[in-house]
């Protein structure tokens, strides 16, 4: 749970979180200028919907993501529609723009302390999914998935995918959309054994 941590970061009115298995293309700079990139006003939901053994809810928030494509089935860019994504309604947070606030960290703790109000599987994930699920009050927004892929097909290469979250240390060397950066990271790691082994 430690991505929730970010929120604590109140120094900041907004941050992108990215997991340390992502590969940056080009400048991100301007996800910060995206529609869905801004602070808004919590919804208001139906009384019976309220959870009164959770905090209240936040009066304004930021979460804006996009959610996992379905490995290399999905087409570019990637839709609903066609059913290329593996959650529709769920936010992968590892390319995420947040607003930090100690106001929606409590939130947030408050729901960890419910025993089974979340499915666990996949930690703060999971949490996130279900405190910005598309019919609560603060629904998680789409960033343009230009931004980030997981499992990149040869078109999000051509398209300009911002950047790329794979998990490097499973992944084939030989799926060609990815192969010059694995001969990137065997040169890398190549340069780093022998420099190690002279050193010794």
């Amino acid at each position: 749970m430690s991505k929730l941590r970010a929120w604590e970061l109140t120094d900041y009115s907004r941050l992108l979180m990215l997991d340390g298995d992502m590969l940056l293309r080009r400048p991100i700079d301007n996800v910060f200028d995206e529609l869905n990139a801004t602070i808004i006003d919590s919804r208001s939901i139906p009384e019976k919907e309220v959870k009164h053994d959770e905090n209240p809810i936040p009066a304004k928030y930021l979460l804006a993501g996009g959610p996992e494509v379905r490995g290399t089935l999905h087409h570019f860019p990637p839709s609903r529609e066609n059913g290329d994504f593996i959650h529709p309604t769920g936010c992968n947070l590892g390319f995420v723009m947040l607003a930090p606030s100690r106001e929606m960290f409590e939130y947030y703790m408050s729901i960890l302390k419910i025993e089974g109000r979340f499915n666990s599987a996949t930690m703060e994930q999971s949490l996130l999914n279900y405190a910005h699920r598309p019919e609560g009050a603060m629904p998680w927004q789409d960033l343009p998935f230009t931004y980030n892929t997981r499992t990149p097909i040869e078109e999000d290469i051509v398209g300009n995918v911002a950047s790329i979250h794979e998990k490097w240390w499973t992944g084939s060397k030989n799926y060609p959309p990815l192969r010059k950066w694995y001969r990137s990271k065997e040169e890398m790691e190549k340069f780093y054994i022998a420099r190690d082994a002279t050193n010794t």
